[in-house]
C-alpha cells in the first residue's frame, strides 16, 4: 500500500508526500521530530497523525490549537475515517488531498468520468484518485465548486453541467448506496421565483412518472441553502452526443429509440402532464442501449396549462429549435401535441443529423417555425423507409390538429411500421 498526501493549500502548494507500505502512525506537525514537517506558524508542533489500522487509515486531531477539519473548514473533527480522495484541513490554511494506490503495478487504467489514460505509477503526482472505488483523474476528482458534503447524505463528487435550473453534480448517496445526479439550486434574494417554482414542479412531476424509459427520481429536499433533487444517474450518453459525435443513427436504433420514449410519453399523457423541452440533449441513452426522457424541468398539467402564470403570454420557454408554432406563440397554452412535435424534430435530427431549419438567430429560427416547411427527410436521406419518413412529417405538422392527437397514436404507426420493417431491435 502507497499513500500519497498532495497540498492543495498551503505550503509547499502542490507538493505530494509519498508514505511507502506504511506501519502505525505518521505524525504531522511543526516539530522537526514529526514525520512529515510542516513551515506554517498555524500547524501545532504535533498538530495530528495518521494512523494505520486493517480496516483503512484514520486522521486524529493532537489536541491542536487551531483544529483539524474533514472536507471542510466547519466540520472539525477528533478522529476520522479517511475516503480516497477525501480533503483535510491542519488550521484554516493548510490543505491536503488523501490519496490511497491499490495492489495494482504499471497498469493503464483510464478516468471513469472523461475517459482520459492514466497510469498508476503517475499516482503520486496527483494525477489519479480514488473516488468510492473509482479512478478518476485529477481535473474530475477536483471539479467541484460546492463543498463535497453540501447536501446531507450525499458525497458530491463532481460537476456533471449546468441545467436550466441549477448545477447538476455526480454524488455518492450514503442511504441508497448508489450514484446519482444531484441537482441544486441556490435559493437566495437573487433567484427568481418562477426558477424555483418550476425547480419544485419537475421534483414532483418525475416523482410521479415511474417508467423504465424515464430517469428515475430518488428524492426532492433543502439543505444549507440549496434545494436539491435526486435523480437516477445514467451511464450513457445523450442523444445529441452520439448524433454530433458519430453521425445519423441507424433506422433500427431509432425506431427502438421511438417506441421507448413514446412509451414514457403515453404514461405522461394518462398523468395528463406535458414534458414541453423535448430534444435530442435531454435523451439519455444508457451504456446498454436504453433510452431514457430526462429534466421535467419546464413539465407542466396541460389541463390547467392556460391558467398558470409561471409562463406568460408570449415567452415560449424550451429549446428554440425544437418547439411547435403553438408553443412560440404563447407556451401556456400547449398539451400533449407539443411534445409529439418536439420528439418528430428530436427524430428527424436522429435519422438526418440535421436541423429542420437553419438561421443566423433565434428570432430568425422562430419565424421559420412559424411559416417554412422543413426539408423533407427522405430529400436529405433517401434511404430512410418512406414510412418511417411519413411518421416523423406527420409528427412534425404545424397545425396541432394534423398530427398524432396522443402518444398513443404514435405508439400505434410506430407499432404498424415495425411489423413492416425488419431491423436489428428487441421486441418491446
Amino acid at each position: 500500500m502507497i499513500i500519497h498526501l498532495e497540498v492543495i493549500q498551503g505550503q509547499p502548494l502542490g507538493h505530494v508526500y509519498t508514505i511507502q507500505d506504511p506501519e502505525g502512525e505518521v505524525v504531522i506537525g511543526r516539530s522537526e521530530k514529526a514525520d512529515i514537517v510542516l513551515s506554517d506558524t498555524r500547524v501545532s508542533r504535533r498538530h495530528a497523525k495518521l494512523i494505520f489500522r486493517e480496516d483503512g487509515v484514520y486522521l486524529r486531531d493532537l489536541e491542536s490549537r487551531n483544529g483539524t477539519f474533514h472536507r471542510t473548514k466547519e466540520n472539525r473533527i477528533s478522529e476520522v475515517r479517511l475516503i480516497p480522495g477525501d480533503i483535510f484541513y491542519l488550521g484554516l490554511r493548510q490543505g491536503f488531498r488523501f490519496y490511497a494506490e491499490r495492489d495494482v503495478r504499471d497498469t493503464d487504467v483510464y478516468c471513469e468520468e472523461c475517459g482520459e489514460r492514466m497510469n498508476l505509477p503517475t499516482y503520486a503526482d496527483g494525477s489519479v484518485a480514488e473516488v468510492q472505488g473509482q479512478y478518476l483523474c485529477k481535473g474530475c476528482s477536483k471539479n467541484l465548486d460546492v463543498p463535497e458534503d453540501m447536501v446531507e447524505g450525499y458525497r458530491i463528487l463532481h460537476k456533471l453541467g449546468e441545467g436550466a435550473m441549477g448545477s447538476v453534480y455526480k454524488a455518492w448517496w450514503e442511504e441508497g448506496e448508489r450514484y446519482v445526479a444531484l441537482k441544486l439550486l441556490k435559493f437566495d434574494e437573487e433567484c427568481e421565483p418562477v426558477v424555483i417554482e418550476r425547480f419544485k414542479r419537475e421534483a414532483l412531476t418525475e416523482g410521479r412518472l415511474r417508467h423504465p424509459n424515464v430517469v428515475e427520481l430518488y428524492k426532492f429536499g433543502f439543505s444549507q441553502g440549496y434545494h436539491y433533487i435526486s435523480l437516477e444517474y445514467v451511464e450513457g450518453r445523450t442523444l445529441l452526443d452520439i448524433v454530433l459525435e458519430e453521425g445519423p443513427l441507424e433506422v433500427s436504433q431509432v425506431l427502438k429509440l421511438a417506441l421507448e420514449i413514446t412509451d414514457a410519453l403515453r404514461l405522461a399523457y394518462q398523468k395528463r402532464i406535458v414534458h414541453r423541452d423535448i430534444k435530442p440533449s435531454n435523451i439519455m441513452i444508457t451504456s446498454e442501449g436504453v433510452a431514457k426522457l430526462a429534466d421535467f424541468g419546464l413539465a407542466k398539467h396541460f389541463e390547467s396549462a392556460g391558467l398558470s402564470c409561471i409562463t406568460m403570454t408570449g415567452t415560449g420557454v424550451g429549446t428554440p429549435a425544437y418547439m411547435p408554432p403553438e408553443q412560440v406563440m404563447d407556451a401556456r397554452s400547449v398539451d400533449q401535441r407539443a411534445d409529439i412535435y418536439s420528439f418528430g424534430v428530436t427524430l428527424y435530427v436522429a435519422l438526418t443529423g440535421y436541423r429542420p431549419f437553419s438561421a443566423r438567430t433565434t428570432q430568425e429560427y422562430l419565424k421559420l417555425i412559424l411559416t417554412a416547411k422543413p426539408m423533407p427527410v427522405r430529400r436529405l436521406k433517401p434511404e430512410i423507409p418512406l414510412g418511417l419518413a411519413r411518421i416523423v412529417e406527420r409528427a412534425m405538422e404545424k397545425e396541432k390538429e394534423r398530427r398524432y392527437q396522443t402518444p398513443e397514436e404514435l405508439w400505434e404507426a410506430l407499432c404498424e411500421f415495425r411489423r413492416e420493417f425488419r431491423g436489428d431491435f428487441s421486441e418491446k
